[in-house]
C-alpha cells in the first residue's frame, strides 16, 4: 500500500511541479544522464541538437557534401531523415532520400504509404525504386527461388536467415545507387542500442576487425561508398519518443520475415540497459570510448579486394555476394544487369 501511495504522490508531483528546463511549459520527459526535464518542443530540439553534435564530433558530414539515406519507413530511418532534414541548413549539405520497395506483401505496401505521406507532409521528394524492376523479382520470390519455404505465418524456412539475404541485396543496390548519384556518404539509421551489443559480442569473440566497421563512420574503399551513423549516440527509446512527439509518419509493424531473437546480442543488451539504469550515461560513455579507439581494431595490413568477375564490384572473393545470390536464384549473376538498370532508371529521374 505504501509503495502505491508513493508512486501516486510522485506522479502528482511530476504533473504539477516539473517544468521544462528551457521554458515554463510542463515537462513530459526526464533525461537521466543530463538531469534535464523537457517539454515536447524542447525534447525534439534536444535530440536534433545531439545528432548535430554527433555529426560535428566525429566529422560525419562537411559543407557541400551529398548524403544518401535509405528510408524503409520504420521509426529509425524515418526519424534519421527527419532529423537531417531539420539540421541540414546548419551544415549546408545535400540530402537525398531513397526507398526500395521489396514487395514483402502488405508490409511493403504500408511502408510505401508511409514514405508517400512523409513526402507530402514535409514537402520533400524521395527516390522510390522497385526491386522487381531492378532485379526481376521481389524478395519473397527470390527467397523461394533460392529454395526457401515461406510458411503461412511468413516464417521462412531456409539455411540462411531471410534478413541476411535481404541485407546483401539491399547493400549492393544501395551502393550502386550511391555511386550513380556520386554521393559522399550513405547515412544509416543504426542507433546506439543496435551497435553496442554487436561491438561487445565481437570483442568477446575477438573478432576485432569487425568492430572497426561498427563505429560512427567508415570511409570509402574503392567503389564501396563510406557509411555514417548520425544516431551513434542516440538510444532506441529516445528515437521512439522523438518519432511519436514529432508526429512523423512511420510504420510500427515489424517485417514479417524478421522473427526470433539473437540470444547473445539480446543478453548483452539487457546487461547494458541494466548498467545504464544504475549509471545514467554509461552507454554514451562506452560508445564514445569505442569511437576514440576505433583505429586500434582496424587491420594493420591493407585489405586487398578483388573485382567480381561478373559485375566488377569490389569483393574479398572472386564473385561478390550479390552475384552469388542472384546466380543461385535466377541461374545467372545479375550484378551487371542491375548496375545498368539502375543507371537507366536514375537518368529518367534526373
Amino acid at each position: 500500500m505504501k509503495e502505491v501511495l508513493y508512486k501516486f504522490f510522485k506522479y502528482l508531483f511530476f504533473i504539477y511541479f516539473m517544468k521544462c528546463f528551457y521554458c515554463e511549459k510542463d515537462a513530459i520527459v526526464r533525461i537521466p544522464y543530463s538531469k534535464l526535464w523537457l517539454c515536447k518542443d524542447h525534447y525534439i530540439e534536444y535530440i536534433q541538437r545531439r545528432v548535430l553534435e554527433t555529426i560535428k564530433r566525429y566529422k560525419l558530414i562537411k559543407k557541400g557534401q551529398k548524403i544518401l539515406v535509405g528510408v524503409s519507413g520504420g521509426k529509425d530511418s524515418t526519424s534519421l531523415y527527419h532529423m537531417l532534414l531539420n539540421i541540414k541548413d546548419k551544415i549546408d549539405f545535400e540530402l537525398i532520400g531513397l526507398h526500395i520497395n521489396l514487395g514483402i506483401y502488405d508490409f511493403s505496401k504500408k511502408s510505401l504509404e508511409v514514405i508517400k505521406n512523409f513526402s507530402k507532409e514535409y514537402n520533400t521528394e524521395f527516390i522510390i525504386l522497385d526491386s522487381k524492376e531492378i532485379i526481376g523479382a521481389y524478395l519473397p520470390e527470390t527467397l523461394i527461388k533460392l529454395g526457401a519455404k515461406i510458411l503461412p505465418n511468413y516464417k521462412v524456412k531456409y539455411i540462411r536467415p531471410a534478413c541476411s539475404i535481404c541485407g546483401s541485396l539491399k547493400r549492393y543496390i544501395l551502393n550502386i545507387i550511391a555511386n550513380e548519384l556520386n554521393v559522399d556518404y550513405i547515412a544509416l539509421g543504426h542507433h546506439m542500442d543496435d551497435l553496442l551489443p554487436y561491438i561487445i559480442k565481437n570483442f568477446f569473440l575477438q573478432d576485432l576487425h569487425s568492430i572497426s566497421k561498427l563505429g560512427p563512420k567508415t570511409e570509402k574503399i574503392d567503389s564501396l561508398v563510406g557509411r555514417i551513423r548520425p544516431l551513434y549516440e542516440i538510444s532506441e527509446e529516445e528515437i521512439k519518443l522523438y518519432a511519436k512527439l514529432s508526429g512523423i509518419p512511420y510504420l510500427e509493424d515489424q517485417c514479417p520475415f524478421k522473427y526470433g531473437s539473437k540470444r547473445i546480442e539480446t543478453k548483452i543488451r539487457e546487461f547494458l540497459d541494466k548498467m545504464e539504469k544504475e549509471n545514467p550515461g554509461f552507454k554514451i560513455s562506452l560508445a564514445r570510448a569505442i569511437a576514440r579507439n576505433i583505429k586500434f581494431y582496424e587491420k594493420e595490413e591493407e585489405i586487398k579486394l578483388n573485382k567480381c568477375k561478373y559485375c566488377g564490384m569490389p569483393t574479398s572473393k572472386d564473385i561478390c555476394e550479390f552475384c552469388r545470390i542472384t546466380k543461385r536464384a535466377f541461374g545467372e549473376p545479375k550484378g551487371l544487369y542491375v548496375k545498368e538498370k539502375i543507371s537507366e532508371i536514375l537518368k529518367g529521374i534526373k
